[in-house]
């Protein structure tokens, strides 16, 4: 990347400067040198930074199938201009539309046997409240057939101080009979309450439909990843199938362009980078279209600077604003980025300069026989020129120090 200096009124100085090293094209128009004497030259410049880059996409994507299959159909042909969802290209899907109804075969068996552990699972919950029910019935009539049993006891001490139960009076019996019936009504509760409680069937039944939606979900990815849908409107740069050819997964199959924004990336030295704002104007050229030039404007600077034989450099991109019909992606275009617009200057030979302690950088003004040391300030250099500001006029006769 270089920092140029166009100079105006009327034909003007073009200064290329190349990092230190300076060539320039074209003297001052009105620039005189008399010996070691130059004429101090008031002009109009613009400051610009150019470089060299190729037209490029907004984005490119490289399109493939998924799964290895035989071309069925191709749609589109290399330069072919392509809307989003457009179907590119397909491949035979015989095999994987079978995956799929199988994959869905496999799901409703699924569901079918969750549901009916879910059904298991309900009548479990009914069982326990029709088994559960019976054991307050079953501990009261306990109570009631001990609290007989005890009256019998009870009634015999009190005729016959030797008095012995006998279990098998009617009282005994119903007291065993009573027991016996707790007992199994307990049990069965505690039965029903387990396999109520016991979920791993219902979970197994869970689990098996989860496998199989996923793969559902896969047999369809396979069949979604056999046809190629244009993701965003573009232009088709490359077809690489033909029909009835046989691909593998991840083979690209076709190229297609985003023209909804051309550009070129340039790379811009680091000592002029600074210069570069996002939204300056830039002129494009191109070998390829003769004299005809395009606009664009800065849109991007990298913050990260590459280093290239270390020469340190920062990307710099440019939108184009204007296209033309003739424009194709790759052409090499020239760069010119406007950083600058100074009016009314003083250019001087950048010999004319001095240096010393007192008065700093200075140039040595002659009227006459008279020379006079007058401060300055320099500016943008280039070419062996400077601009310059001070206490000077344009007309007026500067000396050129000799090397």
């Amino acid at each position: 990347m270089k920092r140029v200096l166009q100079y105006g009124i009327p034909v003007g100085l073009l200064i290329i400067l190349v990092g230190a090293a300076a060539i320039f094209t074209q003297m001052p128009a009105n620039a005189q040198s008399n010996d070691n004497l130059a004429e101090i030259e008031q002009q109009d410049i613009n400051v610009v930074v150019d470089g060299t880059g190729i037209i490029s996409p907004e984005r490119t994507l490289y399109l493939n199938f998924g799964v290895a299959e035989t071309v069925a159909t191709v749609n589109v042909s290399m330069g072919d201009t392509v809307s989003a969802g457009d179907v590119l290209a397909a491949l035979d899907t015989t095999s994987l539309q079978l995956q799929v109804a199988l994959a869905q075969e496999v799901v409703h068996a699924a569901q079918a046997n969750l549901a009916n552990a879910q059904l298991m699972l309900e009548i479990s919950d009914e069982q326990v409240l029709v088994n559960c029910a019976g054991v307050a019935t079953a501990e009261d009539g306990l109570e009631a057939a001990q609290d007989a049993y005890d009256d019998y006891v009870r009634a015999g001490y009190e005729v016959d101080p030797n008095f012995v139960a006998d279990t098998d009076s009617q009282a005994g019996k119903a007291l065993r009979n009573a027991q016996t019936n707790y007992d199994v009504t307990l049990a069965q509760c505690g039965i029903s309450e387990k396999n109520s409680s016991n979920m791993s069937g219902l979970e197994a039944a869970q689990s098996q439909l989860n496998t199989a939606e996923i793969q559902l979900e896969q047999a369809q990815m396979r069949l979604d990843d056999a046809t190629l849908v244009a993701p965003f409107d573009g232009l088709v740069t490359n077809v690489a199938i033909v029909e009835d050819q046989q691909v593998g997964a991840g083979t690209v199959a076709i190229t297609l362009a985003d023209m909804s924004q051309l550009h070129v990336l340039t790379q811009v030295d680091e000592l002029d980078v600074v210069n570069v704002a996002v939204g300056q104007t830039a002129e494009i050229s191109l070998d390829a279209l003769g004299e005809t030039t395009l606009m664009g404007t800065v849109a991007r600077i990298s913050p990260q600077a590459n280093s290239v034989q270390g020469i340190t450099n920062y990307e710099v991109r440019i939108d184009l604003t204007e296209v033309d019909p003739a424009l194709r992606l790759g052409m090499s275009a020239d760069v010119n980025i406007f950083v600058a617009v100074e009016e009314g200057v003083y250019i001087v030979p950048r010999r004319a300069i001095q240096r010393n302690n007192e008065l700093g950088e200075y140039v040595t003004v002659r009227t006459g026989d008279t020379d006079r040391d007058v401060a300055v300030t320099p500016g943008y250099s280039a070419d062996g020129y400077i601009v310059i500001e001070g206490d000077v006029q344009a007309g007026q006769t500067v000396v050129i120090v000799e090397d």
